[in-house]
């Protein structure tokens, strides 16, 4: 891209962490200074400025924002945004208005970091005053508020410290995401569903935080205490592309992929590294009977504090170029992953069990020491 077609936004407190000043219109000023260093469209620095301005400004700069946006836009407004930055803005509700979807058509990436009360990264307005010409550049399934949008050209979408947040849109049913290669999401406690395929879900009830999506390489998710489990079987047929899944630290999930009654065949060609640690509740992969998994490419299985696995799969399984799986920085191999897993689960299990009976042991010659031992008299 050239220099006329690019344009980036970050705003947030790491900012103000960065640059310390003695007076607050200075700080200001040279924040604004950064982000012109950024910009890469001279058409809308002006717009941008605007809304730095509008954020440090407020009482407590990003701490009090409450809205992001003008309430009117110009129909061409940031239409040339490619990457957007947001951090530390506890008050913030949403992020972007629906009138402004047609405007991120050029968005390659979208990270946001720690906006506690955030519950949705679009809504249906901030306002209900929208600018006409923005109203009519929206399509009519926008209008509806009931069919697919698209986010073309993201790559990468990063949600970190979200603990509110429970879906990207409410009001939409599908958002798409064709070329989204990347995904973080961490701290989203109130996510329920990560994935799910459209086919299956008709429930606006359970709408999940992500359709699937085949072009995936990369996904990790961490401290997402509401998620049971990461995706369905049916999704999980769809990530042919998958490289690396990373769960740690999500305390309600029981399994990876959801199972089901039909026998079914289950591959990820290019799963090569997947990572499974902390999770208190996980029991296997997936449970299921009914599925059999194939996984060609991966060598390296990481798994760590995941005390409740007794297996990693009850189906079939196929991992043909794994030869260890690591636990704890230890690597073990017991001929195949399941009964790797198996035999881990076992000596945990034993370890576990001795270590009681040595505490009984130890709490029985305590009270023996001190004369609350029990006794036994035997008279002949």
């Amino acid at each position: 891209m050239g220099f006329n077609e690019e344009l980036g936004i970050s705003c947030g407190i790491e900012y103000d962490a960065e640059l310390e000043y003695d007076e607050e219109y200075e700080e200001e000023s040279n924040i604004i200074e950064y982000m012109k260093l950024e910009l890469k469209a001279r058409g809308e620095v002006d717009r941008v400025e605007k809304l730095v301005k509008k954020c440090l400004r407020s009482s407590g700069g990003m701490k009090n924002v409450e809205m992001l946006w003008p309430n009117l836009l110009d129909e061409h407004s940031y239409s040339k945004l490619t990457s957007f930055c947001l951090e530390g803005c506890p008050k913030l509700l949403n992020v972007f208005p629906l009138s402004m979807l047609t405007r991120l058509q050029k968005l390659e990436k979208l990270n946001i970091w720690n906006c506690e009360s955030l519950e949705e990264i679009i809504c249906e307005s901030q306002s209900q005053e929208v600018n006409s010409g923005a109203m009519q550049s929206l399509s009519p399934q926008l209008i509806q508020l009931n069919d697919t949008f698209e986010f073309p050209y993201v790559a990468s979408l990063t949600l970190i410290g979200l603990p509110n947040l429970k879906s990207i849109c409410h009001k939409t049913q599908t958002i798409n995401w064709p070329l989204l290669k990347n995904i973080e999401v961490h701290g989203c406690n109130k996510v329920e569903i990560l994935f799910a395929s459209q086919e299956i879900s008709g429930n606006t009830n359970e709408q999940p935080l992500f359709w699937v999506n085949e072009n995936l390489v990369a996904l990790e998710v961490e401290g997402c205490h509401g998620i049971i489990k990461i995706i369905t079987h049916s999704t999980a047929k769809s990530l042919v592309h998958l490289e690396t899944m990373r769960i740690k630290n999500c305390q309600e999930i029981e399994e990876m992929v959801g199972g089901g009654d039909d026998d079914d065949g289950i591959s990820f060609p290019e799963l090569n590294n997947l990572k499974l640690e902390s999770l208190p509740k996980l029991e296997s992969f997936c449970s299921s009977l009914h599925y059999t998994f194939g996984f060609p490419s991966i060598e390296s299985v990481y798994v760590g504090n995941c005390p409740k696995m007794k297996t990693f799969s009850q189906g079939e399984l196929n991992t043909p170029a794994l030869r260890n799986v690591t636990l704890d920085l230890q690597e073990r191999w017991e001929g195949n992953l399941n009964s790797t897993i198996q035999q881990i689960f076992r000596e945990q299990n034993n370890l576990q069990i001795l270590r009681k009976i040595k505490a009984i042991l130890a709490r029985n010659r305590g009270d023996m020491e001190h004369g609350k031992g029990t006794r036994c008299r035997v008279n002949g």
